[in-house]
C-alpha cells in the first residue's frame, strides 16, 4: 500500500469535502480565521496541494470545524418547509475529525509509527479499534532492529544497525585485512563483532596501541592472527 504522510492526506481530504459541497477556497479561509486560524487563500491552496509539511491535532480539529461551518453556510435554505405548514431544520452532512484522515494506505504520524487510514479514521470516530497485524507500516526503525540478511543475522545475530553502522565505522584498514587473508568484508566484519565485541579491526588496533604509533605494525599482526584462528574454525 501507498504511504503519505499526515499533512498531505489531511490536506487531500479537505479538498475532496470542500469541493463536492462546493465551497471555495476563499470561503475555507474566511472561516478558518474565524476559529483561530491565520488562513488566507494561498494558505489553504498549500495545505490541500500538500505544501504543508506540519500540522498539529490542535490544527486538523479547526479546520474540521471550519470546513463544517463553510459547508452549513452554504447556498440552500436554513429551514424546510414541509407541506402541512410545519418547518424543519435542513439536514446537511457534517465534518467529523475522521473525514480528515480517510486514506487507502498507511499515514506517516512519526518517522517510526504508520497505521492504515482506516486505524486511524477509526480511532478518531471514537469506534472501538486496535492495531492488527498489516495495520502499520514497517518504518525504518523496524528495518534497523530486524535480523541482518544471510550469514550476518543468522550466525552472528547481527541486527541491521549493527551491520550498517560497522559498515560505516570501516575504511581502507579493513579492506587491506580483507585483501591479506583472502576474505570477503562481511566475513570480517562478522569476525570483528564476534571478537572485538562491535569494534572494527582499525577500531581495535587503535585501542590495544593506544597514543603510541610504533606499536600498530605489532598490533595489527596480533589482530591478523586472532582472525586467522577464528577462521581455523570452519563455521564461517
Amino acid at each position: 500500500m501507498d504511504m503519505e504522510k499526515l499533512p498531505r492526506v489531511v490536506g487531500q481530504n479537505c479538498a475532496r469535502i470542500r469541493r463536492e459541497h462546493r465551497v471555495t477556497q476563499s470561503e475555507l479561509a474566511s472561516h478558518a480565521r474565524r476559529v483561530g486560524l491565520r488562513w488566507n487563500n494561498s494558505k489553504v491552496a498549500d495545505f490541500e496541494s500538500g505544501r504543508t509539511e506540519k500540522i498539529s491535532l490542535a490544527d486538523v480539529a479547526a479546520l474540521a470545524l471550519a470546513l463544517d461551518n463553510a459547508i452549513g453556510a452554504g447556498p440552500g435554505p436554513a429551514v424546510v418547509w414541509r407541506a402541512d405548514g410545519t418547518a424543519a431544520r435542513r439536514k446537511r452532512p457534517r465534518v467529523r475529525l475522521a473525514d480528515l484522515v480517510q486514506f487507502d494506505g498507511f499515514v506517516s504520524l512519526t518517522d517510526d509509527f504508520a497505521p492504515t487510514g482506516d486505524a486511524l479514521a477509526a480511532f478518531f470516530s471514537g469506534r472501538p479499534w486496535e492495531l492488527g497485524s498489516g495495520d502499520t507500516a514497517e518504518t525504518d526503525a523496524d528495518r534497523l532492529l530486524s535480523p541482518a540478511p544471510g550469514v550476518l543475522g543468522k550466525r552472528y545475530r547481527m541486527r541491521v544497525s549493527d551491520v550498517e553502522d560497522m559498515r560505516r565505522r570501516s575504511d581502507v584498514a579493513e579492506r587491506r585485512v580483507c585483501q591479506r587473508l583472502g576474505i570477503g568484508a562481511d566475513t570480517l566484519l562478522g569476525l570483528s563483532w564476534r571478537l572485538w565485541h562491535g569494534r572494527t579491526f582499525g577500531e581495535e588496533r587503535d585501542r590495544r596501541a593506544g597514543a603510541n604509533p610504533a606499536l600498530r605494525a605489532a598490533v595489527s599482526r596480533e589482530l591478523r592472527a586472532e582472525l586467522e584462528k577464528e577462521l581455523t574454525r570452519g563455521d564461517h
